[in-house]
């Protein structure tokens, strides 16, 4: 399903998304178990040895501002979420998300925004658009240079937000 609302939003011929589909049913797999396992190890790593350290290795203060500056790049060109990223206030949900990941990621800061839950509460946020954010977070911190490792254990992390955001 999400493939298919993907490939509708880039205007692929139907026949196209259906060779794709084809193939992807073939290899999905694999593709799940691989997917599956790089994120348990991150789990559990981020369980064994927490968080400290994933902060300081994306490069602190400054490697997170230009993380979320990458970020807020996709976010806004993304066709499925960037609705969510738009309005007057944006600078201060920018500054305000970027100190709640730069917490979630170790620094040694207090977050000082309002709960999840409340924030997202009117927004009606599907898992679908949980999923592309995520997505968006793992080619912000590519962009950036972080390593596959690092990519990982902040996407596994920001995955245990996922109830409260939806």
């Amino acid at each position: 399903e999400n493939f298919w609302c993907a490939a509708e939003l880039m205007e692929i011929a139907n026949p196209v998304i259906n060779d794709a589909v084809d193939i992807l049913a073939k290899v999905r797999q694999m593709v799940t178990a691989g997917c599956t396992v790089r994120l348990e190890i991150a789990r559990k790593k981020c369980e064994s040895q927490g968080t400290d350290g994933l902060y300081e290795s994306l490069g602190g203060a400054e490697g997170t501002k230009l993380f979320v500056d990458k970020l807020y790049e996709c976010l806004r060109a993304d066709e499925r979420i960037k609705h969510y990223f738009t309005g007057s206030k944006m600078d201060a949900v920018k500054e305000s998300q970027g100190q709640f990941l730069a917490v979630t990621f170790g620094a040694p800061i207090q977050y000082s925004g309002r709960p999840l839950d409340r924030i997202h509460s009117v927004m009606s946020i599907t898992d679908f658009e949980f999923d592309a954010f995520l997505s968006c977070v793992g080619d912000g911190l590519r962009g950036v240079g972080a390593d596959a490792t690092n990519v990982d254990e902040c996407v596994v992390l920001l995955e245990t937000f996922r109830r409260e955001v939806l």
